[in-house]
């Protein structure tokens, strides 16, 4: 199942909580191209070519940046071009220099703690975007952003409050709906993680979403109906892979703690 992550080489049913963060994925991957017929390689040209524009608003946006480093929209869109070049410890050193310079910004402290979190830097994470969250004007990125931290510490129920939170300022809002499912799902919640996506997949925006489906896939496997989950992700797999997926979803069932496995499985993500 193509989600966010593989485990090593092997595809899985995963789960694939969601960071919302323009322009970053929670753990996503670079692919590299392989070599063209001709001897070149045609997606390095290709990814250098793109590269060039990037780079060249990464520059323009940092040196409006500098003259005003506390100022929010100037923090975040230079952050979000330093993300597309990759350059993510850039990013934080900027995101941290702007917090100095103007510390009671929610949008700066949000920001911050979106990127600690897709460094994989949990607990200060977790510190920046409970401050976060605390501000009455805290964006339901932040409640959600939040969640996905706090799921990774293993809190579960905490976790469910935030997207709860993030759905109170964004109602129906698919990545906070699609976090809170997989949160339920973790703890052990399969007939409320199921409610959940199906509500979010329900809605245009939700049967837009790939990977929303093929977590509902997940669900609907992890409560024993093999056949239902294959039809609901065989739109997204070849044959082969759904098969081998179903297979590794009836071995982890076999264990004596599937839940632990499964929470095993998301926190390798970081």
């Amino acid at each position: 199942m193509t989600v966010v992550q593989s485990l090593g080489d092997r595809p899985l049913f995963k789960l694939a909580l969601v960071l919302p963060m323009a322009a970053l994925a929670l753990a996503g991957c670079k692919t590299t191209g392989s070599s063209s017929l001709l001897g070149g390689n045609s997606s390095a040209q290709n990814s250098q070519q793109a590269q060039t524009p990037n780079m060249r608003q990464a520059a323009q946006w940092g040196a409006r940046w500098e003259k005003n480093q506390g100022d929010p929209a100037l923090t975040v869109g230079y952050v979000q071009r330093l993300r597309a070049l990759g350059s993510n410890d850039r990013a934080l050193t900027v995101l941290q220099d702007s917090l100095k310079a103007n510390p009671r910004s929610t949008i700066i402290q949000g920001e911050y703690g979106k990127q600690l979190a897709a460094a994989g830097k949990t607990d200060q994470a977790s510190v920046v975007l409970q401050r976060a969250a605390a501000a009455p004007d805290a964006s339901w990125q932040v409640h959600s952003t939040k969640g996905v931290v706090l799921d990774r510490l293993g809190r579960h129920a905490d976790a469910q409050n935030a997207y709860r939170a993030a759905l109170k300022k964004s109602p129906g809002q698919i990545t906070a709906m699609n976090n809170l499912g997989l949160s339920q799902a973790q703890n052990g919640q399969l007939k409320d993680a199921e409610g959940t996506l199906r509500q979010a997949y329900a809605t245009s925006a939700g049967r837009k979403h790939s990977r929303l489906r093929q977590n509902l896939a997940l669900v609907v496997g992890l409560q024993g109906r093999f056949e239902e989950a294959k039809t609901i992700v065989k739109a997204d797999l070849p044959p082969q892979q759904v098969e081998q997926n179903i297979a590794y979803l009836r071995q982890m069932l076999a264990q004596p703690d599937p839940w632990k496995k499964l929470s095993k499985l998301e926190k390798k993500k970081t």
